[in-house]
């Protein structure tokens, strides 16, 4: 892998290349099968669109219910009570304090990088409805 691998147009050349395969591999389909796979596509896309916004009105609840609020007085209750306890008990508090930020931060990174995935998902799903959009018109089998 040379330097260049990451430059825009390298980036360009290779989202062309694997445009012409699907190109490709879409236009040896029959109409029938070229159909169904639009259909399949297509329902996919949507389903994925639909989950996304009910992960989306969820957050948003949680968030107005007072969900994070809870987990942030959680946090201030536990600074509390490690500053007016002995020093056996300061060191458990804190070492339980840590546990919960780690394990709130892997939460969070998980949640970030399904999101991520999810997204590419949806997008790549975009990419072929559009191409087979465009096979299907191009055949007349459907007009937009």
């Amino acid at each position: 892998m040379d330097i260049y691998y990451f430059t825009q147009e390298r980036v360009e050349e290779r989202d062309f290349l694997k445009y012409k395969k699907e190109i490709d591999r879409f236009n040896k389909l029959s109409d029938s099968e070229l159909l169904i796979k639009y259909a399949d596509l297509k329902s996919k896309y949507e389903t994925k669109i639909n989950i996304l916004t009910l992960i989306a009105i969820s957050v948003a609840m949680s968030l107005m219910t007072g969900l994070f609020g809870e987990l942030v007085n959680l946090v201030y209750k536990t600074v509390k009570i490690t500053l007016n306890n002995k020093n056996d008990e300061r060191e458990l508090v804190i070492i339980a304090s840590i546990i919960i930020g780690i394990t709130i931060l892997f939460i969070i990174i998980i949640v970030f990088l399904s999101l991520v995935n999810y997204f590419n998902s949806i997008r790549k799903n975009q990419k072929l409805i559009i191409i087979l959009d465009n096979i299907l018109h191009k055949r007349k089998i459907y007009e937009k």
